[in-house]
C-alpha cells in the first residue's frame, strides 16, 4: 500500500469543543466534495474511555467518505485501526524515540508551537506539521498567537509542509497565504454547530490549496 497524499485539510477531534466527530466527518462530504479538495481527520480524544471502539468506527467512515485518518500519540492504536498515518502532539515530542519505526506506508505529522519545538521535530521522521496558534482561538485563550509575520517565518524554517491550526476562517486563512502554509487544521471551523461561516467560504479556500500543488 502507498502512502496517502497530504490533504488540503485537517480536522482535530476534540472532546470538549468539537461536538460529535461522527456528524463532523460525515458534514465534511457536503461541505468538501470529493474531486474538490481532500481532506484528513486526526483522532485525538484522549480522554475517552471508549477511544479504540472510537477510531474504530471514525476509521471506517473516513475511508468510506475517502478521508484521510490519523490517530494521535498511540502507534499500536494507529496499526489496530488500520488508519493512515500517526500524529504526534508536542507534549508527545520530547518521549517520542526518535528511531521509532513506523510502516513506510503511514502519514507521520506533529503540532508544535515554538521555535524549540520547530528545530526537536528536524531530523525527525515527519511528513507535515501543525503550526499553532497562528491565529487567537478559544481552544488555547491564554496562548499568545503567533500571527501572520511570525507563522510565516517559522514556516519557512521548516523543509516540510505546514498547516495553519488556530483561529481558522475564511478571512484569517488568506491573511497566511504569503506563508506557503500547505492548508489548514481546524476544530470548530469544521463542526457543524459551531460553524459560522458559509461552506462555499471554506471549500474555495481549500479548493484554493489544492489546486496550488
Amino acid at each position: 500500500m502507498h502512502k496517502p497524499r497530504l490533504p488540503d485539510f485537517f480536522l482535530l477531534t476534540d472532546e470538549a469543543r468539537g461536538g460529535d466527530p461522527r456528524e463532523s466527518i460525515r458534514a465534511l462530504e457536503t461541505k468538501y466534495p470529493r474531486g474538490r479538495s481532500r481532506g484528513g481527520v486526526i483522532l485525538r480524544h484522549y480522554n475517552d474511555p471508549h477511544r479504540a471502539e472510537l477510531a474504530q468506527e471514525l476509521s471506517a467512515l473516513c475511508h468510506k467518505q475517502g478521508l484521510v485518518f490519523i490517530v494521535a500519540a498511540d502507534p499500536s492504536l494507529a496499526l489496530s485501526v488500520q488508519a493512515a498515518g500517526l500524529h504526534w502532539p508536542q507534549w508527545k515530542l520530547s518521549c517520542m524515540p526518535l528511531k521509532m519505526f513506523h510502516p513506510p506506508r503511514w502519514l507521520i505529522t506533529a503540532s508544535v508551537h515554538d521555535a524549540a519545538a520547530v528545530r526537536a521535530i528536524r531530523g525527525l521522521r515527519i511528513d507535515a506539521t501543525l503550526l499553532s496558534p497562528a491565529f487567537a482561538t478559544d481552544s488555547h485563550p491564554d496562548a499568545h498567537p503567533l500571527g501572520p509575520v511570525r507563522f510565516a517565518a517559522l514556516a519557512r524554517t521548516l523543509s516540510i509542509p505546514v498547516y495553519a491550526l488556530g483561529g481558522m476562517t475564511p478571512s484569517t486563512m488568506k491573511r497566511l497565504k504569503p506563508s506557503g502554509a500547505t492548508g489548514f487544521a481546524a476544530i470548530s471551523a469544521l463542526t457543524p454547530k459551531r460553524h459560522s461561516h458559509t461552506h462555499a467560504e471554506y471549500n474555495q479556500t481549500a479548493s484554493s490549496a489544492h489546486n496550488a500543488r
